[in-house]
């Protein structure tokens, strides 16, 4: 098996007062996790600056304006000879009223409050919140 070029994905975390992130479920059509709930993200395209592609997503996927990004973490996971690299961005946008601009990708977006999270995400979140 031959090593591929990585693959860099931009993770946006928003979370609103009550300590309550926002994820989308994938839908069936998605080659990536179908019917999983996921901390909504975007693959980087070659040419792309980081920060305009995570303004221009948001706002096309879930409609809500970016007012500020900061980096808090990355992981790197190597699956079938392939190396991701996801980076998380803290994403604060000027209202919470977001909507599923994809239902084509998303079976829905939503609030999801820390205590019910999956385990995976729950410890994700943990190692990049420092």
């Amino acid at each position: 098996m031959e090593w591929k070029n990585p693959n860099v994905f931009l993770r946006w975390i928003i979370k609103n007062d009550d300590w309550k992130y926002l994820f989308v479920e994938k839908n069936d059509t998605r080659r990536v996790a179908p019917w999983k709930a996921l901390l909504p993200w975007w693959c980087l395209e070659f040419w792309e600056d980081v920060e305009d592609c995570l303004i221009r997503e948001i706002k096309e996927e879930i409609d809500l304006d970016v007012e500020s990004l900061e980096l808090i973490g990355t992981q790197k996971i190597i699956l079938d000879w392939v190396h991701w690299l996801w980076i998380y961005y803290i994403c604060k946008t000027k209202d919470l009223n977001f909507k599923n601009n994809e239902p084509e990708k998303h079976t829905r977006v939503f609030w999801w409050d820390f205590d019910n999270i999956d385990e995976y995400w729950k410890a994700v979140l943990k190692k990049i919140w420092k």
